[in-house]
Parts: structure tokens; C-alpha cells; sequence
């Protein structure tokens, strides 16, 4: 046991534990934070986009992510691959050109 200049015993063991457990302490809280954020987080893919509504605005995210809170925000997919569309303009229907012309179409 180590003596202080005032004549107590100081107790090094307790302060030792007390740091430990404090130190777990916050290291356990920031685990649990991040691991809530990681769930929080929502990317969006090559495939499909997202908007974000709600609290702070819309935010399209195309490439990369965002926090989405389920209670402050709402979240719309958006489709990115590419669609065909047949288009067919023929007889009453065909385009006429600024020169008069009749443009039968089909896309």
C-alpha cells in the first residue's frame, strides 16, 4: 500500500477497475451507435434510386446513400434501368414535318 503526503492509504487497485469499466463503458456506446447508424443507412444501387422525403427536404440519391429515420423520413424507389417503349405513327397518326412532309414513324 502507497502512502499520500496526507497520511491515506491510496487505493490504486478501485481506480484501476473504475477506469476499466468506464472505458468499457463508452466503448460499448460507441459500438451500439455506430451499429446504429450502419442499420439507419440505405444505398441506393445501380439498378434502382431512391428519394428521401420528410424532415430537411427531398434528396434524390442516385449513386452512394443516406440516413433514412423511419419516423422523420419516407423513402420512394425510382427504377434506373432503361424501358422499351413501341411507338407507331402510321397513316392519321404520322408526323408532318415544317417542309409538309408526311413521316411515318415507328420506334
Amino acid at each position: 500500500m502507497a502512502l499520500t503526503t496526507t497520511g491515506e492509504v491510496a487505493s490504486t487497485g478501485g481506480d484501476l477497475i473504475s477506469y476499466a469499466v468506464m472505458g468499457g463503458g463508452g466503448l460499448l456506446f460507441v459500438i451500439i451507435f455506430f451499429a446504429f447508424l450502419i442499420r439507419l443507412y440505405r444505398r441506393a444501387s445501380k439498378e434502382t434510386a431512391f428519394v428521401r422525403t420528410g424532415l430537411g427536404g427531398e434528396k434524390v440519391v442516385m449513386n452512394g446513400g443516406a440516413l433514412v429515420f423511419p419516423v422523420f423520413h419516407e423513402t420512394m424507389p425510382v427504377n434506373m434501368n432503361t424501358l422499351v417503349l413501341p411507338v407507331v405513327r402510321r397513316d392519321t397518326e404520322a408526323l408532318i414535318t415544317l417542309d409538309r412532309l408526311r413521316i411515318y414513324v415507328k420506334a
